[in-house]
């Protein structure tokens, strides 16, 4: 249990895997039936931007995103998750080289026509085009960006500019764009773990070591309650006992480990406002018999149980 870098679950499969693996990676393409993952994967995500997107009617999307080892998952991910929606279409692909800095001929694939900027001299045609919905100006009910960090930034910034940003047009982004802190990121949809429950661990974490836990702890606290709550019947515990539970409620709310090493969550969608997030869809509850989870077994414990 604990790999967390994609790169070091590669290394043990590649010096051969002696255990089975409880990895806490994200990068899908190292997981398999020995390797499982309790991290909140890119095909998870995209599955719950899709859900929401086809309930709004959002059917013609526009995806924006590099050509690397995330894009082609993210991709991937798309292409299965519009198959649950009829009539949902990928109206406009815009991908880009992984390793530029320059977007804008990306975006000016995605972008309807440039009117922002001109402040005088507008013509009836400019004046008619300006009337029409931003989206048949664009051409698309919603787009989706598969990046992250500074280039998300800039991202951000050009679809503002060119009148298709968030406050425009649906936009939806992976969970790292909450943490993107521009003025331009307001509004954009992305999918998160219910953090209901990772306050209270948050707050007894610090209390316990004087300073609060990095996001990922959650994750580890749950691996080792799910190990736990299985190992409490007195036998050695299989990962493939794991896979075979229902499901299991964390810290993190649900999560359920599939027999191919990925996971199924319960995610909610939220939407950012400056530094606040709205939620806008609660998470799916898709598990059928819910099993007592080592976050409950905490709260147990903190209230006096001896068990």
């Amino acid at each position: 249990m604990g790999p967390v870098f994609s790169k070091e679950v590669s290394a043990i499969k590649n010096d051969g895997i002696s255990k089975p693996l409880l990895s806490f990676s994200s990068d899908t393409t190292v997981i398999d039936s020995k390797v499982s993952t309790m991290a909140v994967t890119i095909p998870e995500q995209v599955r719950q931007m899709v859900r929401h997107a086809c309930s709004a009617h959002q059917y013609r999307l526009a995806v924006l995103g590099p050509e690397s080892k995330t894009g082609e998952i993210a991709m991937n991910a798309l292409s299965e998750a519009i198959e649950d929606c009829p009539g949902m279409v990928l109206k406009k692909v815009s991908l880009y080289a992984g390793n530029t800095m320059n977007f804008t001929d990306a975006v000016q694939r995605v972008a309807p026509r440039l009117i922002n900027g001109k402040k005088k001299d507008l013509t009836d045609a400019d004046r008619a085009e300006m009337a029409r919905p931003v989206t048949e100006r664009a051409g698309v009910d919603a787009i989706i960006l598969f990046e992250e960090g500074i280039k998300l930034r800039q991202l951000l910034s050009l679809l503002a500019f060119y009148d298709v940003g968030p406050k425009d047009i649906p936009v939806y982004g992976l969970t790292v764009a909450k943490q993107v802190n521009d003025n331009n990121a307001n509004f954009i949809y992305f999918a998160d773990l219910d953090e209901t429950n990772y306050y209270n661990f948050s707050r007894r974490y610090k209390d316990t070591f004087g300073k609060g836990p990095i996001r990922i702890a959650s994750q580890m606290y749950d691996a080792m309650g799910f190990v736990l709550t299985e190992a409490a019947e007195g036998r050695p515990v299989t990962l493939d006992d794991l896979k075979t539970r229902d499901s299991y409620w964390g810290v993190d709310g649900l999560v359920r480990l599939n027999p191919d090493g990925t996971n199924r969550r319960a995610l909610q969608l939220k939407q950012k406002r400056g530094s606040r997030f709205t939620l806008i869809e609660p998470a799916e509850s898709f598990f059928d018999k819910p099993v007592t989870s080592g976050w409950n077994m905490f709260n147990q414990q903190e209230a006096g149980s001896t068990d």
